[in-house]
């Protein structure tokens, strides 16, 4: 929440050094087996977590007071987080479920690579929310009135993740050569893979409204919502097109997941994303994975490659305005020491 990005990312490299050495040494010293694994990651997030506690101790050995109040404000915020956790769990699950009922272990382990190939925007996502989440806290907290932040952040998030959805699925059979022949049919499953990262990570932006105004009882309605809704396009998709029905269902339901946390955090706190030009971005890479999926490769090369040139040319404004506006602030978000 510091911004401590820096000192983050060492920890985590530490981390996983510390559980490499330690299951190499258990294996070759003690037993190799799978204790060494659990040994590992043990010793791994106890350094860790001992290092960082001591480097930030004034937190943790300072002293407080906690009135009931803020006890009970605190659970009631809280609490509705443990079922909407669980609910998350099985919705993420779910693909996976119907394709080892429907299609079979082969499908499930094709389906697997497909997501290693999409999961190059995962780690664009899992940048992106370590960085936002603390700036749009110290934000809301300095002026909740001022909500031009959320908007621009949505507007360039939106064209940088369809941009490179778009540039993903035209280099996808690229990425196949460096890879393996093994990937060839993955291939064909990735391009609605990628709604999953990007929907999840532009309602990262959207849904804080829920949060800031301390409703959090809602993300258990939103996940409920999800597992009556999403279950049906499984049941509809993976019988009749296989693995690449769970993957046209995956995308189905990450797109519902951003709609119902965007609309339920705007009705609680408003914010003017300018959705309609971010949903004709989303039709449109919808419509050159689902080419891609279904179609020959060559017309869903050369639809993905005309979608970018058109996609950048209805763009050009927000590109400039992008690099403005890194040039101008996010050289603000660099740590000092």
């Amino acid at each position: 929440m510091q911004k401590k990005g820096i000192l983050f990312s060492l920890l985590q490299i530490a981390g996983s050094i510390i559980t490499a050495i330690t299951i190499v040494a258990y294996s070759k010293m003690v037993d190799a087996t799978f204790y060494a694994i659990v040994f590992g990651s043990i010793s791994s997030l106890l350094i860790v977590a001992i290092t960082a506690i001591l480097k930030e101790n004034k937190y943790w050995f300072s002293r407080l007071s906690i009135s009931k109040a803020q006890t009970k404000a605190v659970l009631w915020y809280g609490l509705p987080f443990l079922p909407a956790l669980s609910m998350a769990m099985i919705f993420q699950g779910m693909d996976r479920v119907f394709i080892r009922e429907f299609v079979g272990f082969q499908g499930l382990g094709i389906y697997a690579i497909a997501f290693k190939i999409a999961a190059v925007l995962s780690i664009l996502q899992a940048g992106f929310s370590m960085f936002w989440i603390p700036v749009a806290y110290e934000h809301y907290e300095k002026d909740p009135n001022d909500k031009t932040l959320y908007e621009k952040m949505f507007k360039y998030m939106s064209f940088v993740l369809v941009f490179c959805g778009l540039g993903l699925i035209a280099v996808k059979d690229i990425i196949v050569l460096i890879l393996d022949s093994a990937y060839f049919e993955a291939a064909t499953i990735m391009p609605f893979l990628i709604f999953m990262p990007i929907m999840f990570t532009l309602s990262e932006i959207t849904y804080l409204g829920i949060n800031f105004t301390k409703k959090t009882y809602w993300h258990m309605v939103i996940f409920a919502l999800l597992l009556l809704l999403c279950p049906l396009f499984y049941f509809i998709f993976v019988p009749w097109f296989g693995v690449k029905g769970a993957a046209l269902a995956v995308a189905l339901s990450y797109i519902c997941y951003f709609v119902l946390r965007t609309i339920i955090s705007t009705r609680l706190y408003p914010v003017n994303f300018r959705l309609a030009k971010t949903s004709l971005a989303i039709f449109l890479l919808f419509f050159v994975a689902g080419i891609n999926t279904f179609f020959d490769k060559t017309i869903g090369i050369g639809s993905a490659v005309l979608a970018i040139v058109i996609y950048l040319l209805l763009h050009i404004p927000t590109i400039r305005e992008i690099f403005v506006y890194i040039r101008q602030n996010v050289v603000n978000f660099i740590p000092r020491s």
